[in-house]
């Protein structure tokens, strides 16, 4: 870092511990900008009080009070609040058992392509959860400092991104779908089991994206159940049984077709609870006695 660079930093940490009543580090000593800016600082607040300060530098003041008042103060996490997050990953993988059982029961090359356009959908479903990521870490710190007009923009910043690149997705992998999935196979028939996968699930990614970055923005302010509860009926309720179902009344290769009927039920049920305003509430974060 340039010394220039390094000395503003320096003198900007400096001067909000003096505005805030903090501890002065003994280090600025060696500053002498920082030791007249302090002393310009101290003897305008002496005089005429905080309300002295620029406008700007009172913004931050009151900023860094918010955060500090709902990061630094004590708090505790309320107990089983990972509960959840446990029996849902258990259930999850017993469904995806089942699942697989069905798919292994109509042949190996069957089979094949499904595992193939699976590992095409897992790696184009990593963007969607990194966004789903970023959102919930978003929303946790904003809501511990008190801002939750910045969670709004955040949730509809990162819908449009999410549902952006699915459309996205679906736009490139649907032409090159037969393509693609040659890096994998070169038998016909795994070709087009693995074509019918994607075929059946891309046209309706963006159901999944709006679902995943729901579930998440609530899960970063604190609710767990109702994430939980979508994603395990999504599963259970729906995407198990229809894909049994449309095995037995359609064929195989329209057994793709359950995820977007479980992505449905996803949404039947996080939307309406996210409108509802009631996961603003579930903060996992209890302040001490006498915060804000």
């Amino acid at each position: 870092m340039r010394p220039a660079v390094d000395q503003k930093i320096k003198m900007q940490f400096c001067c909000k511990r003096i505005q805030r009543g903090q501890p002065f580090s003994a280090g600025a000593g060696r500053f002498p900008i920082i030791r007249r800016h302090r002393k310009q600082v101290q003897n305008r607040a002496a005089r005429h009080g905080e309300r002295a300060l620029p406008r700007q530098t009172r913004q931050r003041h009151e900023q860094a009070g918010d955060v500090l008042r709902g990061h630094v103060a004590r708090q505790h996490i309320v107990p089983g609040a990972k509960l959840p997050a446990g029996v849902q990953q258990a259930l999850f993988s017993f469904g995806v058992m089942a699942m697989q059982r069905l798919i292994n029961s109509y042949g190996s090359a069957f089979m094949a392509g499904f595992n193939g356009a699976n590992k095409l959908d897992t790696f184009a479903f990593m963007p969607i959860q990194s966004f789903a990521t970023a959102a919930t870490t978003f929303v946790g710190q904003n809501i511990g400092a008190n801002r939750p007009e910045r969670v709004h923009k955040g949730t509809v910043a990162t819908l449009w991104m999410s549902c952006g690149f699915s459309v996205l997705v679906a736009a490139l992998l649907l032409p090159t779908g037969r393509f693609c999935m040659r890096l994998f196979s070169t038998e016909p028939a795994v070709i087009e089991s693995g074509f019918a996968y994607l075929a059946r699930i891309l046209p309706f990614y963006w159901m999944l994206a709006i679902m995943f970055v729901l579930s998440s923005i609530m899960r970063g302010a604190g609710e767990m159940m109702v994430p939980m509860i979508s994603s395990l009926a999504a599963l259970w309720l729906a995407r198990v049984p229809a894909a049994y179902l449309l095995a037995h009344f359609f064929g195989p290769m329209n057994i793709h077709f359950c995820y977007a009927i479980g992505w449905a039920l996803g949404l039947a049920i996080c939307v309406p609870y996210y409108f509802s305003g009631r996961w603003k509430e579930k903060s996992i974060v209890v302040r001490a006695a006498g915060g804000s």
